[in-house]
Order: structure tokens, then sequence, then C-alpha cells
């Protein structure tokens, strides 16, 4: 018993010499069975304290109603004040400005009660500390494991069957996918060389649009089906190959449940990927069948005839234009919407739906292949539906809520991010509106004058990012605050650290709301509610400027294509910077010693080291790759494990942070190598703009 440990200590169990060490997450959330029962009775305390506090406050409720009125008063003349300032006057400077933040401060102070709600969010309890023998390897983190109130979607093993519940559960006129319509384009050149600017491979446009178009859910089962029977009726067979090699869309959608639905296997390609990369994935799946788009119809001729096993090409139209399609005379090319015609035509339209059982292989995610050549991540429909069902638990209080959401999809649906979130969200009748980064925000270099950006035009209720696409909005708001005054900077960063310091506490702020949400809000539509954030670990300062200026619920999770999704995420009301949450429901995490890199579980303050993940909804491996499959890949004590590569620090409550990655021994400082591909042509795009 001579070694400390960090608190929180569920059983200590010795098994061969080893000795691990089970924690119980307590934060907001957690089973309520894990909490000390000390914490019940403070719980009970505090309510009685606060009803008697209530009672005060109801007898002196005249009194103090003319004290608030006068305060409010007070208030609003400052801020009428503050509001005449010409902030761009000459002699605005100097004293003027401190004069300026004083009136601030005196506008927030003077309503405290109003300004901070008296409604405190739950902090996370602690306990002490504990002395146990820890001498062995592995310290593990317990997940929630609780339970989830029962929703018919439970009873579905895989996505194919969650897709024909959803017909069920919501209304068929309902609005389910959107889409904005090309009426014109401009093809942007090089000043320089007068030749046509490329981005992946892809000619760099500007866009004319319509606004947005939807399609009802009875509209989107009707295409998804037909372009399976389609599908079909061109020769696919069961546990045929079908890759996807095309941007994000409600094509990419149709085609991989379509696929699935008729028993095809799905393989998914980056678009990032270098012509070897994609003659890779193509051949070692042998695939029959490539589902592409219009615009990416010439990097498949670049490379399509090293694939002698490739049939069949399906490619997405888009805007009405003409191109001469030079394929190998063996490969029959196909538009979507004969594919479409076909599953509707004889004798196909009555053909009944025979996607593969739960443990067959149901999609083959290659990944971006920034370490060497791309490897196939194999799942299957069992693994993905409980990706979904370890999602639950976050969400828990809000799936009713599905059909009054509306969400953002523009991140690549070949990763796992962009594909997880999407999924999960049509089936709890989210409405889905796509984007590119193209057309996103007001800064996009695709837009021709006078065109509205995606975010204002769909106001989407939750979105997905990831840090650099984050910090790309960042340098945007303060490129804005730079060219309106010399100190606009100054009184919004003083602004932003008033507001966290407060919603730390537990606090709301609705006067810094007032003055300082508005005019951000309104470049993301103003109706954002909750932003997901993933690939990479998100810089507390800038995850402290997005969540307080856009007045947000900002869900900060952690997972690799190998956990088929999510593993590790935030709850709605944890207040922590730099985390990714707490183990999501089923999922078991472990901390390994990487003695090399300097980091053991017996790290004070919190243990560190290498991140293993178990549970259902890991992968079974690396598709034809069973050497690495088995040094990444292990099974213990009823789990199946992931070995991730990733650093990690588990802290008290439960909760992890990724501190950093190691390849072949070494250290990697930058998080999750992936992201960069997931943004590549963001930076590109964002270059050739300027």
């Amino acid at each position: 018993m001579g070694a400390e440990c960090p608190a929180h200590i569920k059983a200590v169990t010795d098994r061969d010499g080893k000795v691990e060490v089970t924690y119980v997450a307590t934060h907001i959330g957690h089973n309520v069975d894990s909490i000390p029962r000390s914490t019940h009775q403070m719980a009970k305390k505090r309510i009685a304290i606060k009803r008697m506090k209530l009672e005060e406050k109801n007898k002196s409720f005249n009194s103090s109603s003319i004290r608030t009125e006068r305060l409010l008063t007070q208030r609003n003349d400052i801020i009428e004040e503050l509001n005449c300032i010409d902030l761009t006057s000459e002699g605005f400077k100097g004293d003027r400005i401190e004069k300026l933040l004083s009136m601030i401060r005196i506008a927030l102070d003077l309503f405290k009660d109003d300004d901070r709600s008296s409604d405190k969010r739950t902090l996370p309890q602690q306990n002490g500390s504990e002395m146990v023998d820890a001498s062995r390897l592995v310290m593990e983190g317990d997940s929630r494991f609780a339970e989830i109130p029962y929703h018919p979607l439970m009873d579905c093993l895989t996505l194919s069957e969650a897709f024909v519940v959803v017909g069920k559960l919501y209304p068929h006129d309902q609005p389910s996918h959107g889409y904005r319509q090309i009426i014109d384009e401009e093809v942007q050149y090089d000043a320089a060389t007068g030749q046509p600017i490329c981005v992946d491979g892809k000619v760099l446009r500007k866009y004319r649009l319509s606004d947005y178009k939807w399609l009802t859910l009875g509209e989107v089962q009707d295409q998804v089906i037909s372009f399976g029977r389609g599908l079909a009726a061109i020769g696919m067979q069961v546990d045929d190959r079908v890759t996807i090699f095309c941007e994000t869309g409600i094509h990419f959608f149709s085609a991989l449940l379509g696929a699935n639905l008729y028993g095809g296997v799905v393989v998914t390609l980056f678009h990032t990927l270098n012509d070897d990369g994609l003659v890779h994935g193509v051949n070692e799946t042998n695939a029959k069948f490539i589902v592409t788009s219009f615009e990416l119809l010439d990097r498949i001729a670049s490379f399509v005839q090293h694939c002698p096993k490739v049939e069949h090409v399906i490619y997405y139209e888009g805007p009405k234009k003409q191109k001469n399609i030079n394929l190998p005379e063996h490969i029959k090319v196909w538009t979507f919407s004969q594919l479409l015609c076909l599953g509707h035509s004889e004798p196909y339209r009555d053909m009944k739906a025979c996607p593969l059982p739960p443990k067959a292989i149901q999609l083959i995610m290659y990944t971006s292949g920034t370490t060497g050549v791309p490897k196939g991540v194999v799942a299957t429909g069992a693994q993905i539906k409980e990706s979904a069902m370890a999602c639950g638990q976050v969400v828990r209080d809000i799936i009713p809520e599905g059909p009054k959401h509306i969400y953002i999809a523009y991140l690549p649906q070949a990763h796992i991010l962009e594909l997880s979130i999407e999924m999960f969200l049509f089936i709890g009748g989210v409405k889905i509106g796509y984007a590119t980064p193209f057309t996103l925000n007001e800064s996009a270099p695709g837009l021709l004058e006078g065109q509205v950006c995606d975010l204002q035009l769909l106001k989407p209720t939750v979105m997905t990012a990831v840090p650099l696409v984050l910090d790309r909005m960042q340098k945007e708001i303060y490129l804005k605050l730079s060219q309106r005054t010399p100190f606009s900077t100054d009184i919004f960063n003083y602004l932003i650290d008033y507001k966290s310091y407060w919603i730390q506490k537990g606090y709301q702020t609705p006067i810094v709301n007032q003055l300082l949400c508005g005019k951000i809000r309104e470049q993301f539509g103003n109706r954002l509610q909750f932003l997901v954030v993933g690939g990479a670990p998100l810089a507390p300062k800038l995850q402290t400027l997005i969540r307080n200026s856009l007045e947000i619920t900002l869900i900060q999770g952690y997972g690799t294509t190998e956990t088929t999704g999510g593993c590790c995420c935030m709850d709605f009301n944890d207040l922590t910077y730099g985390r990714v949450g707490a183990p999501l429901n089923g999922v078991r995490v472990r901390l390994a010693d990487w003695h090399e890199g300097g980091y053991s579980i017996l790290d004070k303050p919190n243990p560190r080291g290498e991140l293993l993940v178990g549970g259902k909804m890991i992968s079974q491996g690396y598709y034809q790759l069973e050497e690495q499959t088995r040094e990444n890949f292990f099974d213990e004590d009823g789990f199946h494990f992931f070995v991730t590569g990733d650093i990690g620090e588990m802290f008290p409550d439960g909760t992890i942070k990724i501190i950093g990655m190691f390849i072949d021994g070494w250290m990697l400082l930058v998080i999750t190598i992936s992201t960069c591909i997931i943004a590549l042509h963001l930076n590109d795009i964002n270059h050739t703009a300027h």
C-alpha cells in the first residue's frame, strides 16, 4: 500500500501479478449508483437550503422588486450611453478607452443577480484519494454503463433495420434532407498562368445557388431503396463491394444505405487520396462498382485502368454540363438517375431488401493514408449499431426533440466523424442540410457576389467541426474586430474573459450575451445550439472563445475509425476545457504505461499513458492485414480492445484529456494527423481565395 492513487477508486484486483484500478466517473450524467452517499446527503441539504431561501425571497418580493426596477433603469441608462458613443471618433483614445471599460464593468455589476442566473449548474463532486499498491501497468476508467430510456430503434440490429424503422416512426411528409441547386458557376483562373485553379483535383468555381430544396422522408426512403434495387439490376450480388468516392451530399448518403439494404459491402475512400491510394483501396477489396460525382469523373479516368475488377461506374450528374467520359470499354457508365429509374422499373420495383446479417462486414472505411498506405478498417452492422447506442447516453434528454433540429453536413462523409454523426441524427429524426466548404460561411471562396452562405440560409441548430475549421473562424472574428476600431479586440477579449469566469462558476451572463453574441451568432444563422468537435483536441483558449461567443453547448469528443465513431464525449453540462469527456455508454478505456515516452499510470497529479479502448463497437481489424490487426487489437475480460496510439491523461472524475500521440516509438505533439486531411482542402481553398 505504498503508492498513492487518484480519487474515485471502485475496486482493486490482483491477478497474475497485475493490479487493476477501476475508476468511477461521477460527473453529470453518470450512473447515480456510483455517486458517494455523502454526495446524496449534501444534495438533499442544498435543496432544503434553497427552498428556505426561496420562501424568504417571496416574503421580501415587494421591496426587492422596487430595487430591481431601479437597478434595471440605471443599467439600461449606461447601456444606452455606451450605444451612443462614436467608437470610430479620433478623439476616442487612451483614457477614453479605460472609461468605456469602466462603464461596461459598472453595467455588468449593477445587476449581478439578474446577470448571473441563480440556477447554478451542478459541478462534479470529488472524493478524497486512497492509498493502493499500484505497481502494475494498466489503469482503467469506468464507463457509464447506464440505462438509456427505451426507444424502438434499440431493437434494430443493423443500420439497415434502423432505416426501415425510421419510416414508421416519423411522418413521410416531414422534411428530411436539404440541398442547394447550382444555378450558375464561374471557373476561377490563376492570374499568373491563366490556367484554371484546381483544389483536390477539382476546378475551383464560384457559384450562384438556389435556396435550400428539401426532400421529404418518404422521398429519401424511396431514393435509397430505388438506388439499392438499381445496383441489383446491373448485377450487384450479396457481399459485392461498392466503392463510394465522392463529396458529401445526398448521393453519398443514398448510395451507402441503398447498397447495404440490398446486400452490398460499402468501401469508402477519401477524395484527397492520390491515385496510388485509390487504386490500392479499389483493388484490395475487389470492388466491382464505383459511385462518384460528375466533378470527380476525371479522377476516376486517371486510375481506373489499373483496377481490373471494376465493371460499373455510377456518377451523380450535378449541373447540366457536357463532358467526354474517357473510361475503358469494358466499364459501363451510369448516371445516378438511371439507376433510380431501373429501381422503379419491372421486375425490380418489388424486389425485397436483403441486408447482410449483423455480424457480417458492412463497411470498409479506408484511412487517410497520411502515415503510409491507407488501411481498410472493417465494421459490421452490429458494431455500427453499438456505436449509435453509445452516443445515446449523451443525448438521452433531447432524443424526443429530434425533428425540431436541423444539422448542417459539410465535412467528408468518408471520415467516421461525419458519417457516424450524420447517420445517428438521421435515425433520430433530425433534418439534414448539405453544404460545402466552398459556400459554408460569408468568407467562403465559392460564393458569387450577392449570394447568401449556407450557414445563414439553413440556420442549423446542430453542427460538427474540427479544430482547424474553428481556428479559421476565430481568425475571421478577430479580423473583423480589427477592422472596426483599435480597441474593439480589447473589449471583446474582456467580455469573453468575464463570461468565462462566471460560466465556470455555474452562472449565466445574459447581459454579456446581449452585448457580445448577437453579431457572431448571426454568422451561423442565429439558431445554433450544439457544436460537436472531434478529430483532434481543441485548444482550451479556442474552446473558450467559440463556446462563449456563440452561446452554445460545445461538445468535444474522441474517437477513431477503428472505434467506429466516438468512444468518449463531454456531457452537455460539462464545464471543463481541453478534455474529451468520459467514456460513452458501454465503452471501457484503459491507460497503459509508455516508459520510453515518460508516461505512467503513477504520474501525479493524474495517471497518464497510452489509451486502450474496448467495447462492442470496436472494429474487427484491418482488411486483409492480419499482422497489423494482431498488433493493434486484442480481447480481454470480455472486451474487444483497440490500441489507439494516443496518449491520454485521466482525471479523478473519469474524464480524459488527449495530450499526445506516439507512432513507431516517437512522440508527435500534433494530434490526429488525419484531421489535417479532413481540412486540407479548406486550407487550399483559403489560399486560392486570397
